[in-house]
């Protein structure tokens, strides 16, 4: 019901359930689609360029998807097992995703890793999780670049801005939360005070400034 709320449905045939969950498992075996092609092990009652198609599919929003899914399994699964004391929050980071044959992929670059402190070919990759101190739950991210029109504007959008569009698709959604936990690199005015118009408080180890005393 999920994916078909995201656009994530067929006409006819094979439906977008199975491609999804063959799609799904198929990270645990032992080898590619490609492969099983080549050795007949294809077990889907599909031809690959259906498989093709519904990855390529610019109409599935699965920034919805994943949000929705994290919603379900928090507010259905584990806040009746956790106490309305706890602290739940938001985490939010951004990460190197490295890219090789990146002049072939569309608004790849060159992004600087803070991790060994050199440039890598790829994205930053920002990521959105929540927790209540206990569970971790992956909600939503956005590796700044894709096909879709969506993701290809907030690709070229400042990571600041696309921190508050994470937020604000996951609480349009359903998971709420007590704070977000972010690091330095987003802990700025402006950022704190755009957090704190969603109802959230923040959680963070301000930048060294001149202009900013204790």
């Amino acid at each position: 019901s999920i994916l078909q709320q995201c656009n994530a449905y067929k006409i006819k045939g094979l439906s977008a359930a199975e491609i999804f969950k063959y799609l799904l498992t198929n990270v645990f075996e032992d080898r590619s689609m490609y492969m099983q092609f080549i050795t007949g092990k294809f077990r889907m009652d599909c031809s690959k360029n259906t498989i093709y198609r519904f990855m390529r599919s610019q109409v599935i929003n699965w920034l919805k998807f994943t949000t929705m899914l994290a919603s379900v399994i928090i507010n259905k699964t584990i806040r009746p097992l956790t106490s309305a004391d706890r602290a739940t929050a938001f985490i939010i980071d951004d990460s190197m995703f490295r890219r090789t044959g990146y002049k072939s992929t569309e608004l790849a670059s060159q992004v600087f890793d803070h991790v060994d402190m050199k440039k890598r070919n790829g994205f930053r990759l920002m990521a959105l999780g929540w927790t209540d101190g206990n569970t971790f739950m992956p909600v939503n991210s956005c590796l700044l670049a894709s096909s879709a029109y969506r993701r290809r504007k907030m690709a070229q959008t400042k990571g600041t801005t696309v921190m508050i569009e994470l937020l604000k698709e996951a609480i349009e959604l359903g998971i709420q939360a007590k704070y977000v936990l972010f690091d330095t690199w987003f802990s700025n005015p402006a950022q704190i005070s755009d957090v704190h118009k969603l109802g959230l408080n923040t959680i963070a180890m301000i930048k060294k400034s001149e202009k900013r005393k204790q």
